[in-house]
């Protein structure tokens, strides 16, 4: 389990940190609510049937638990049968006495995500759909109170180079126009020009959507990675992501 793994080593002291990925936004949801969630378990009414005196026993829960327990665990048991019933009270009893172990444990992760020491990376790709991820999980994270270091925007287009910078879209397809219907040097050059208008469209896209999905919120630190030619796979590749994390590009 990731909340006993994290409570080990953090307790261990044996790191000064420890980084955690979780999967995409909303997959990473069930990382936060696993604490209140495991917590609610072991302090509900389900778990409490099971261990029951009468379930130990191997009988159906009666006055031992309650009425309306002994009605619902006598219907349950037409629906599964009395033996997977028994079964699960068996598994169950069999970690009495750990409850509250895991209980405290849940705890002292959620309060330690909570902690100044603790902070959320957030990652997002600057599409729409995964700016509203990054967007909702941001103020997820606001309203249960656990620290934001930052949003990382990875695979952003790059700007126009400098000596393109000055060209913009009505000039670029203007000149495009005029050198169609030429020779090959001609139209290589229209295509080019097309180009930089598709680099500028998408850029202009991108900066919008990455203003709308911040809107109203404060993510602390806001970091962009420039898309890049090939996959990052080596040394060379991090070490250019890291410049740009880290600003020193």
């Amino acid at each position: 389990m990731a909340l006993e793994k994290l409570h080990d080593l953090h307790s261990a002291g044996s790191y000064d940190c420890i980084v955690i990925d979780t999967p995409p936004t909303r997959n990473a949801l069930d990382f936060l609510d696993a604490p209140r969630r495991l917590t609610d378990f072991l302090e509900g009414r389900f778990l409490r049937m099971f261990l029951a005196p009468s379930m130990a026993a191997g009988r159906l829960a009666t006055r031992a638990v309650g009425l309306g327990t002994g009605l619902f665990m006598r219907a349950a048991s037409r629906i599964t049968g009395q033996a997977l019933l028994a079964d699960l009270a068996e598994f169950f009893q069999s970690f009495e006495g750990m409850y509250e172990g895991f209980k405290r444990r849940a705890q002292a992760v959620y309060k330690l995500l909570q902690s100044p020491g603790a902070a959320f990376v957030v990652v997002a790709t600057p599409e729409v759909p995964a700016l509203r991820e990054a967007r909702y999980f941001l103020e997820r994270l606001e309203s249960d109170g656990m620290p934001t270091a930052g949003l990382v925007v990875n695979r952003v287009t790059p700007p126009p180079p400098a000596g393109l910078a000055a060209l913009d879209r009505a000039d670029a397809l203007a000149a495009a126009s005029r050198l169609d219907g030429g020779g090959p040097e001609r139209r290589a050059a229209a295509e080019l020009l097309r180009l930089h208008v598709d680099r500028l469209d998408v850029t202009r896209r991108e900066r919008k959507a990455i203003a709308a999905a911040l809107h109203g919120i404060d993510p602390q630190i806001l970091v962009e990675v420039d898309l890049r030619a090939t996959d990052v796979h080596d040394l060379a590749g991090l070490t250019a992501v890291g410049r740009q994390l880290y600003g020193t590009t």
